[in-house]
Formats: structure tokens, sequence, C-alpha cells
């Protein structure tokens, strides 16, 4: 059976302007393993985010990918700037533990002060 790779490291953070830093552990490499089993990332100043309704993100997802277009085009998309940022990834199935960890603060584009707080353990 093929495997199919769960990162796409230069696809995902090899363009454009970076935002965020990051520091990944890798058990064997890039080159050899499907994802890092730990990957640290933190704000390197404003950090873009996108807020949208799950039942809308669940619809566009549906068909396995999500393009900036279909994103932009959700009608409760609300958009901002983190100005603290840390993310905590041991991603399933790399890592024995699995987990991610969401932090951050700052301010939409309309002026409102958000807060996030998200995390989840487990296999996906």
């Amino acid at each position: 059976m093929a495997s199919t790779r769960v990162f796409d490291f230069v696809g995902a953070f090899g363009c454009g302007p970076q935002t965020i830093g990051r520091a990944t552990i890798w058990r064997n490499g890039p080159e050899t393993d499907l994802g890092p089993i730990h990957t640290r990332s933190f704000g390197l100043g404003a950090v873009p985010v996108w807020f949208v309704r799950w039942p809308e993100l669940e619809v566009a997802i549906a068909d396995a990918e999500l393009t900036i277009g279909e994103l932009s085009s959700l009608p409760s998309l609300l958009v901002g700037s983190a100005t603290f940022y840390s993310e905590t990834l041991n991603p399933t199935p790399g890592a024995q533990n699995p987990r991610i960890v969401v932090l951050g603060d700052g301010s939409l584009d309309d002026g409102r002060a958000f807060q996030m707080r998200w995390s989840a353990r487990g296999s996906t």
C-alpha cells in the first residue's frame, strides 16, 4: 500500500514572507517520514488569522481540499491579526502521544479583540 505524505513543508511554508517561525523534530527525516513527531511554531509579529463557522468549513473540506479562494468566500469569514501566536503539534502517525495546542491573541479587522485557546488529543 502506498503512503501519502501528511505534510508538504515546501508548499506550505516555502512561499511568501513568513509570519511564524518553527522548529521540527523528525524520527528519520523529511525524506523518509510521513511527518514530524513534534513541531513548535511561534509568531514573528503580526500573524494573519481567519475564523469561519464550522458548518461552512465542514462543507468546504468535504472534498479533502481547501483553497484560499474557497476559504475567503465563506460568509462567516472574520479576518484578523494575532500579536501573540503559539502552536504545538505532535501529529499522527508520527507521535506516540498525538496532540495539538494553539494559542493566540490579537484583533480582528473590524477592531474587536480576540483570544483563541484550542487543544485536542488522541488520534484523528
